[in-house]
């Protein structure tokens, strides 16, 4: 998916559209990759993954804001299979552990990971284990005075406001963009 930022890049230079928004990603997005690969660990370790570039994931929303209409279908369609792929370790374990060794600079296998989840091993029993005392972990819904279940289904309602937005002011922009 992220394939077709390069798209919006290019328009957005062509144009001169929101030429500082575009210029600032593509800092963004370069100084983040270059820096990750000057760390001895440049392909993240034993994760699925590149896990050091989800930080510059936020930097690729104004070119790909930018795709145009013509190619929304494949957008759409790429961002259906990029959750679909997110979505394998969540049901399954089939990473393997990869390792670079610097001493022949090759990536190694070493069989299934079978390693600590955080998530799955430790913090959803946590969870359930302070519902069943009914005591909650602080979030930003227990300040407000929300139960849990409401703060996330308020969380859920401001996503959900907030890509309605989105989607209207990207209308509006193509609509602009369309006289």
């Amino acid at each position: 998916m992220l394939i077709l930022a390069f798209v919006g890049y290019f328009l957005a230079i062509k144009t001169k559209l929101f030429q500082a928004e575009t210029w600032l990603s593509i800092y963004s997005v370069a100084s983040i990759f270059i820096m990750n690969a000057g760390l001895w660990t440049w392909w993240g370790g034993s994760t699925f993954g590149p896990r050091y570039l989800i930080v510059a994931l936020p930097f690729f929303i104004i070119p790909l804001m930018l795709v145009p209409d013509s190619l929304m279908w494949l957008l759409g369609s790429l961002t259906v299979v990029s959750i679909a792929q997110m979505l394998i370790p969540l049901v399954s374990q089939i990473q393997i552990g990869l390792d670079f060794d610097i001493t022949n600079g090759k990536f190694t296998i070493n069989g299934p990971f079978t390693g600590f989840s955080i998530l799955y091993n430790y913090g959803i029993h946590q969870i359930y284990k302070l519902y069943a005392k009914h005591t909650y972990p602080w979030t930003l819904g227990n300040v407000l005075g929300l139960r849990p279940r409401y703060s996330v289904l308020a969380l859920m309602a401001l996503e959900a406001f907030l890509v309605g937005f989105s989607l209207r002011k990207l209308k509006m922009i193509s609509a602009q963009q369309a006289r």
